[in-house]
């Protein structure tokens, strides 16, 4: 049950568990951002009762929630309260943040994703409701409010949320998309997806050709995926690329893109970061465990407190093992 509640937070949590940390001057901050790390790792191992003390540790050195290196501390304390099944500790966290800041809407919205959790279906709804209140027309977060009502077995009471989208979409054709693909208005949702294409936003590709696959329209999935691959391409749009490729079990082309998006000149640091990731996760469909735990070693070197990337190279260590007759 405790694993099942950790993938269920894990989609709304992505800000707090990928957020950049950043660098501190005083010895103070610094002693706070490596007891973070540490509890980063600890986490990741699943030892979320260690976490929840570093990250406490953190806190007292620093806690200033209007600081970068004070408002990562609190998130990571709750993601640790909420996996070791300390809820009531979670929602005072959350707490804290939105009492330092009453326009803080994703404590507010993360804050509703727990009392979910807890089956306080009028408080989750309070909590996203101030989180709207805040930013009414942001429209991916009535996505994710539905998402969370949906993973929680409340799918009907988080349809207001996509009818809403539909009314305001206006030219937000890939919010558009969504909502119509959730409310199985498939060839709709495929035109908005087309749309939001047009409108020069290629992130719709991945969706795009997700949905067309589901359809069973091969051939268009195709076309709109060599369509996408004879633009001018950035490193994010290799990223892209490679996960339709992880998708569609297309794992040998998936592993050549992002050799050659490695080989790019000016590669910012996100999107390089994010394409080591994927090299790491195509070795590993490909079962090439011996270079894929070498590849994880070396990011991990670069990025060591991705949480996802230390848990991967645990997986990698687990698949090398003989198999016991």
């Amino acid at each position: 049950m405790q694993k099942k509640k950790m993938r269920i937070l894990s989609a709304v949590l992505l800000l707090a568990v990928f957020m950049v940390v950043t660098a501190c001057s005083s010895n103070q901050s610094q002693e706070a951002k490596e007891d973070r790390t540490e509890g980063i790792r600890a986490m990741a191992q699943g030892s979320y009762g260690k976490a929840q003390d570093l990250f406490e540790q953190a806190l007292e050195k620093s806690s200033d929630p209007k600081t970068s290196s004070g408002l990562d501390n609190y998130y990571y304390k709750a993601i640790a309260q909420f996996n070791s099944g300390d809820e009531d500790g979670a929602i005072a966290t959350y707490s804290e943040l939105i009492k330092a800041d009453a326009k803080n809407a994703d404590a507010y919205f993360l804050r509703g994703n727990v009392y979910l959790s807890k089956q306080d279906a009028g408080s989750a709804e309070t909590d996203f409701g101030q989180a709207l209140q805040i930013d009414p027309n942001d429209l991916s977060r009535r996505i994710c409010i539905y998402e969370s009502y949906r993973k929680y077995g409340q799918e009907e009471k988080g349809k207001d949320q996509l009818q809403y989208v539909l009314d305001h979409e206006g030219e937000d054709y890939l919010n558009g998309a969504k909502a119509k693909d959730y409310l199985g208005q498939t060839d709709a949702a495929v035109s908005d997806y087309q749309a939001a294409v047009r409108a020069g936003k290629n992130e719709a590709y991945r969706p795009l050709i997700a949905l067309l696959d589901r359809q069973q329209k091969r051939e268009e999935a195709d076309t709109a995926l060599e369509e996408y691959k004879q633009k001018k391409l950035s490193g994010e749009d290799y990223h892209n690329i490679v996960g339709i490729q992880l998708d569609r079990a297309a794992y040998e082309d998936a592993r050549s893109d992002v050799d050659r998006a490695l080989e790019l000149k000016g590669l910012k640091e996100g999107e390089k970061r994010k394409l080591l990731a994927d090299q790491v996760a195509c070795l590993e469909h490909l079962r090439q465990y011996d270079e894929a735990k070498t590849r994880a070693e070396a990011y991990l070197k670069l990025y060591p407190t991705d949480g996802q990337m230390i848990r991967e190279l645990k997986l990698i260590e687990y698949a090398q093992k003989p198999v016991q007759e």
